[in-house]
């Protein structure tokens, strides 16, 4: 007898019909968001690795718009309140942004090749690193909160549960943070100071 708990079967497009869904989705968020402009790196759900050629892309960009300030995800938090497995990949991005910014964006002998074609060094100073277990600052982000769901429910191809899910689990984590700093919607950040 099969499992009550088991979902029901899906269809799944092919990686090429996923990668044009997930690039549109994206340019969608960026919309929602109010965003200049966004850099899609084009690797395959799911095969994200920590690899130079990704280094070197990240680094770049920091390079190229001379960031301060990188926000990633924690690469060091898994599991959530068992109730969220972070995956491999959003680990993964925490990884490649961190190494892109230290020792990567502000050392000269990190893909020098980029110094010759004009680009500088960048030291960034901060790295703010979301969903984190072990989050060292709360940020104020009533104003923004709604619509941070908004663009998070243009990737609708990554959310198998719907919005409804994650906008429940974000929410409640983004009350709980706002109680401890007396606002309506916060969230936690690990803020690394690299100065």
């Amino acid at each position: 007898m099969p499992s009550p708990r088991r979902r029901p079967a899906r269809s799944w497009p092919s990686s090429h019909e996923l990668a044009v869904t997930r690039r549109r989705e994206t340019e969608a968020a960026v919309e929602v968001l109010g965003l200049a402009s966004a850099r899609v790196l084009s690797t395959h759900d799911g095969e994200l690795e920590n690899t130079s050629i990704l280094r070197e892309a990240v680094t770049r960009r920091i390079r190229e718009v001379r960031a301060e300030t990188v926000v990633s995800c924690d690469p060091t938090a898994v599991f959530f309140e068992n109730r969220y497995y972070n995956p491999s990949d959003h680990r993964t991005a925490g990884w490649i942004a961190l190494d892109s910014c230290f020792p990567g964006s502000g050392n000269p002998h990190f893909f020098s090749e980029q110094l010759g074609e004009g680009l500088k060094t960048q030291d960034v100073f901060d790295v703010w690193l979301g969903w984190s277990n072990e989050p060292n600052r709360t940020e104020d982000v009533t104003g923004f909160f709604d619509v941070k769901i908004q663009a998070l429910a243009r990737h609708a191809s990554q959310l198998t549960e719907g919005i409804r899910f994650f906008d429940e689990f974000l929410r409640k984590d983004a009350v709980r943070a706002g109680e401890t700093i007396g606002v309506e919607h916060a969230e936690e950040f690990r803020v690394l100071d690299l100065s």
